[in-house]
């Protein structure tokens, strides 16, 4: 048979830090920074109010606004929507002026 040779590392876990060099490369400089476990009732009621000015978009519209205030990038929403990003973009901002228009009270209904 052949020779048993047992291997020095059978882990899949990383290396502990032992020193503070290894330990400032292996997990970083800086602190992490920890946000709010839960948002503030201002901030609940601000979204709400928000919540409410998208009924006045149409099914695109508000899917577009949604996608980019979550953060969705111009080029996911052009594989998901079709369209080229400036025309995208062009869109969004007409979204914004006419959502403005209507908070102004230039408009009966935004889109």
């Amino acid at each position: 048979l052949p020779r048993v040779e047992l291997r020095n590392r059978m882990t899949c876990w990383p290396d502990v830090a032992q020193d503070s060099a290894r330990y400032w490369i292996a997990y970083g400089k800086e602190p992490a920074v920890l946000r709010p476990a839960a948002p503030s009732p201002v901030a609940i009621r601000e979204m709400d109010e928000v919540l409410g000015w998208m009924l006045l978009l149409s099914a695109a519209d508000r899917k577009l606004a949604w996608a980019r205030a979550s953060g969705v990038t111009w080029r996911k929403l052009e594989g998901i929507d079709g369209r080229s990003r400036t025309t995208l973009q062009k869109r969004w901002r007409d979204i914004l002026e006419a959502l403005a228009g209507h908070l102004n009270g230039k408009f009966e209904k935004a889109c």
